[in-house]
C-alpha cells in the first residue's frame, strides 16, 4: 500500500515576502505524495502572481475579498484530495523531514486526529513559538512554551513515546486527519480568525480523536514576539473564546465555567474604564454583545457538536490550568522590538551596552522592560537573555557581563550560538563574568542560560509574579 497524500493548505494574505520561502521548504519535502493547495484573500502585493509565476503545481484559488483563516482553510479543504491535511501559515518554512515525520505518527494509530508539530521562531530557532495549545477554566488559551528557550522541556511524554496529549495544536501549523473533518465539521467560520483550534481540538477529542503534540516534526515561523492590536486582544479574542465555551462544554461545565468568565470579564471592563481605556472596554463588552445575539446559532453548532460526541469533558479537562483569566505563561512578550541576526545592522551596534538605561535596538528575547536594583539601572532576563554587541575590531577580545540576583544562580553563557562557559554567582551580590573571546565576528550574540530561576510572589511574599533570572547592569566586549 503506497503513502497516504497530504494536502497542504495555504490560507495568504499579503505574504509575498515569506511565500517563496513557505512554499519552496514543502516542495523540497522528502515525502513523495503532496499537494498544495494556496487560498488568496484579496492580496495586493502581487502573492497571486508569484504563485502562478514561480510554482505552477501548486492549486491556486482566488477571492476578491478576505475570507479570513477559517472560511479560507475550508475552502480549501473542500478541495483537498488528501487523506491527511496538514493547515501552514504562509510565514512557516519546513524542513525536508517534518511533513514524513507528521504522516508517519499519523499512520501508526487511526485513533489520532490532530498532531502539533514543534514551531520555533525562524528568526531565533532556540526558542519556541508552540508546543501545541494550553487553556485554562474559561478557554483563554495561548501557545505552550511561547518564548521559552527550547531546552527540550517539552519534548517526553513518557517513557515510551515521544507525543504528549494537548489540548489542541496551533492553527499555523496543525496536521489533520481529513476523516476527523469529514466527522466533526469544518472550522467555524463565524470566528474568522484566532481560536478555531482550540475549537477544533476540543471538538475532535469530544469526538473520540487524539490529539498530540510531535516535537521530532519541526515548523519554523517568522513571526513578530510582541505587538498585537487592541481590537484582537479585546474583541476577537474573547468573542471566539465565550463561543468556543458554549459550543463545547457539556451543561454541568457549562454551569461552572461561565459565571467565572462573565466575572472575569465585567472586572476586565471595570478596570478598562477606571484606567481610562474606553476603547478597550467597549470592545470587550462588544465581544459579550456579539455572543448573546449569536446565541441561536451558537446553540446549532451545539447540537452538532452533541450528535458526534463520543467522550465526556474529562478529555479536555484534565488537559486544562485550573485558573481563570489571562492564562499563566513563563515568560512574558517583550516591550519592546526584539533585534534578530538576521536584521541587525551591525554597523548600529555598539561594543558596551546598559540593558536599564534603555538599549533595546541591541537586545532580543528573554528581557523584562528596565528597572532598578537599589541605585543601579538594570534589566531582567528570564530564564534566558539575548542581546547583541558590536566588534568593530579583528581578533581577540574580551567579554564582561556585569549582574545581581537576590538568590544563588547558576547558568551558561554562548556567544554566538556556541557554548563558552559556565557561570555560578551568590545571592546579593555583584557578580563578573569575564572572558576572552576569539574570532573575527564583527557581531557578537550573547545568550545567558540560567538553570536557576524565581518567583518574587513565590520566593519572598512580593506582588511581583513573574519569572526571573539575573538583573544585567551592562556587557562590554572590549
Amino acid at each position: 500500500m503506497g503513502q497516504p497524500l497530504v494536502s497542504v493548505i495555504i490560507v495568504v494574505h499579503n505574504n509575498i515576502q515569506d511565500l517563496r520561502d513557505c512554499i519552496s521548504s514543502i516542495l523540497r519535502a522528502d515525502y513523495p505524495h503532496v499537494e498544495v493547495i494556496a487560498v488568496d484573500s484579496a492580496s495586493t502585493d502581487g502573492s497571486p502572481d508569484l504563485i502562478w509565476r514561480e510554482f505552477p503545481s501548486v492549486k491556486l484559488m482566488e477571492y476578491p475579498i478576505n475570507v479570513g483563516f477559517c472560511e479560507g482553510n475550508n475552502r480549501a479543504v473542500r478541495l483537498a484530495k488528501g487523506e491527511f491535511v496538514f493547515l501552514l501559515n504562509p510565514d512557516t518554512v519546513t524542513p525536508t523531514d517534518t511533513i514524513s515525520t507528521l504522516a508517519a505518527c499519523m499512520e501508526r494509530d487511526s485513533h489520532i486526529g490532530v498532531l502539533a508539530p514543534k514551531m520555533l521562531f525562524l528568526q531565533e530557532r532556540g526558542v519556541i513559538n508552540s508546543a501545541g495549545l494550553q487553556s485554562n477554566r474559561i478557554f483563554y488559551s495561548c501557545d505552550r512554551g511561547f518564548l521559552e528557550y527550547d531546552r527540550g522541556q517539552y519534548d517526553e511524554a513518557d517513557a515510551s513515546l515521544t507525543e504528549a496529549s494537548v489540548i489542541s495544536a496551533c492553527g499555523g501549523a496543525m496536521f489533520v486527519r481529513k476523516a476527523v473533518i469529514d466527522k466533526i465539521g469544518l472550522f467555524d467560520n463565524r470566528y474568522f480568525m484566532y481560536y478555531e483550534d482550540l475549537d477544533f481540538g476540543i471538538r475532535s477529542r469530544l469526538a473520540g480523536y487524539e490529539v498530540l503534540y510531535t516535537p521530532d516534526a519541526i515548523v519554523y515561523h517568522h513571526m513578530r514576539a510582541s505587538g498585537r492590536s487592541e481590537y484582537l486582544n479585546e474583541y476577537m479574542d474573547n468573542k471566539n473564546r465565550m463561543r468556543t465555551l458554549l459550543k463545547n462544554c457539556s451543561l454541568p461545565t457549562l454551569l461552572r465555567a461561565l459565571p467565572r468568565s462573565l466575572v472575569f470579564d465585567l472586572a476586565c471592563i471595570t478596570n478598562h474604564l477606571r484606567l481610562g481605556r474606553c476603547s478597550a472596554a467597549g470592545l470587550r463588552f462588544k465581544a459579550l454583545l456579539w455572543n448573546l445575539v449569536m446565541l441561536p446559532d451558537t446553540l446549532v453548532w451545539r447540537s452538532r457538536v452533541n450528535r458526534v460526541r463520543r467522550e465526556s469533558d474529562r478529555v479536555f479537562l484534565n488537559l486544562i490550568s485550573p485558573d481563570s483569566g489571562y492564562p499563566r505563561v513563563n515568560v512574558p512578550s517583550p516591550p519592546y522590538s526584539p533585534l534578530y541576526a538576521s536584521t541587525l545592522d551591525p554597523a548600529r551596534l555598539s561594543s558596551r551596552i546598559e540593558p536599564g538605561r534603555s538599549d533595546e535596538d541591541q537586545l532580543g528575547l528573554g528581557w523584562y522592560g528596565p528597572e532598578m536594583w537599589d541605585d543601579t539601572p538594570v534589566r531582567w532576563t528570564n530564564n534566558y537573555g539575548i542581546a547583541f554587541l558590536g566588534k568593530p575590531w579583528p581578533g581577540p577580545g574580551e567579554l564582561t557581563i556585569r549582574y545581581v540576583s537576590p538568590i544563588d544562580v547558576a547558568g551558561k553563557l554562548l556567544v554566538n550560538d556556541a557554548y563558552l562557559l559556565d557561570f555560578s554567582g551568590q545571592a546579593h551580590q555583584w557578580e563578573t563574568i569575564q572572558h576572552g573571546i576569539d574570532g573575527d565576528s564583527a557581531v557578537i550574540k550573547v545568550t545567558l542560560l540560567l538553570d536557576r530561576t524565581f518567583n518574587p510572589r513565590r520566593d519572598f511574599g512580593a506582588r511581583d509574579d513573574r519569572v526571573l533570572g539575573i538583573a544585567v547592569s551592562s556587557m562590554a566586549i572590549k
